[in-house]
């Protein structure tokens, strides 16, 4: 137990000393809470990879259903044609939900890309730009 508290001055240093333990016990849980997110961050991260296998995210259903079929083309009908029903079924399953997290986080790259193959890109409409103002075309 406590020593008994006589007057009002004991209560207020007794007070004061109770806030310091008590702001002590914080940090202290603080630290120990950071140093179990640390020690499980692998663990997360492998989590975090394995949703990733299993969930498809669909930010974008364009580029999502094309991939889907080169997918489906390319594993199913060559590279998997002889393999068992249970290959040909789960292997494609895993690289399209890759496949459509990859494709969420690089979203503007790969946009950007088809641009340029398909002559949609900067360069092209930088050169319109010049033809009109200057009337001679900008050699490269």
């Amino acid at each position: 137990m406590t020593k008994r508290i006589n007057s009002y001055k004991e209560l207020l240093e007794e007070q004061e000393n109770l806030q310091l333990q008590l702001k002590n016990q914080r940090e202290l849980i603080r630290g120990s809470a950071g140093a179990l997110k640390d020690e499980f961050k692998p663990a997360f991260s492998a989590m975090s990879f394995l949703g990733s296998l299993v969930s498809r995210d669909s930010t974008n259903p364009i580029l999502g259903t094309a991939a889907n079929s080169i997918i489906d083309i390319l594993f199913k009908k060559l590279l998997l044609a002889r393999a068992g029903w249970i290959p040909r079924v789960i292997i494609p399953l895993l690289v399209k939900n890759m496949s459509s997290h990859y494709i969420a986080d690089h979203e503007s790259s790969i946009f950007r890309r088809i641009f340029t193959i398909l002559g949609l890109g900067k360069k092209k409409k930088e050169k319109r730009t010049a033809e009109k103002t200057n009337g001679q075309p900008i050699k490269d």
